[in-house]
């Protein structure tokens, strides 16, 4: 931890720091309430961890990362999984656990690459439909949520290898053919 409460200053400066040579960037366990609009210049980053900070919301900014594969926000204050991440095509892992996310966007289509979705430990009710487009997810972590809706959707991920014990539960209630289908857990 560096206690920042602020996104760093110097990474604005383009004359000695080159932005578009950033592959990693670790922001985690500081007071950061907010990342700026300068983080999209880091448009060749692949990994951002802003895991236990203050986050409230996820800049629009991120929709320049093109290659960004790895987004940890856990530990934070996000009240939604929000459209921003639209465009993040090449994201496979995603960690946005231990926040107070109700909701997930259902505009998340585009996210095929997808193989880790971690939102354990929130306050989501249901899960978006568009997690059928997901077919590479391998992991789909959302134990301690408050979930009141489970989309049959999931049943045609092939690759879905990780499903919590808590969700078995919605697979009694879902149509016996869904339930039936070739759906893994571990």
């Amino acid at each position: 931890s560096m206690g920042l409460d602020c996104f760093p200053a110097e990474l604005n400066d383009e004359v000695h720091m080159r932005p578009d040579k950033v592959l990693r960037f670790l922001l985690g366990d500081n007071v950061i309430e907010s990342l700026p609009h300068q983080i999209g210049a880091l448009i060749n980053l692949e990994e951002l961890d802003a895991s236990q900070n203050k986050l409230k919301v996820l800049p629009s900014a991120l929709q320049k990362m093109g290659v960004l594969h790895t987004l940890k926000v856990s530990n934070n204050d996000l009240l939604e999984v929000q459209e921003v991440l639209v465009n993040l095509r090449s994201l496979k892992a995603f960690d946005a656990s231990r926040n107070q996310i109700t909701k997930i966007s259902e505009n998340l289509v585009k996210m095929r690459e997808l193989e880790v979705f971690d939102v354990c430990h929130n306050r989501i009710l249901k899960l978006p439909k568009c997690i059928g487009n997901w077919h590479k997810l391998q992991q789909l972590l959302v134990a301690s949520n408050e979930l009141t809706e489970f989309p049959a959707e999931l049943a045609g991920l092939s690759s879905l290898q990780v499903l919590l014990p808590c969700l078995l539960y919605f697979l009694c209630m879902l149509p016996r053919s869904v339930a039936e289908s070739d759906l893994r857990y571990n």
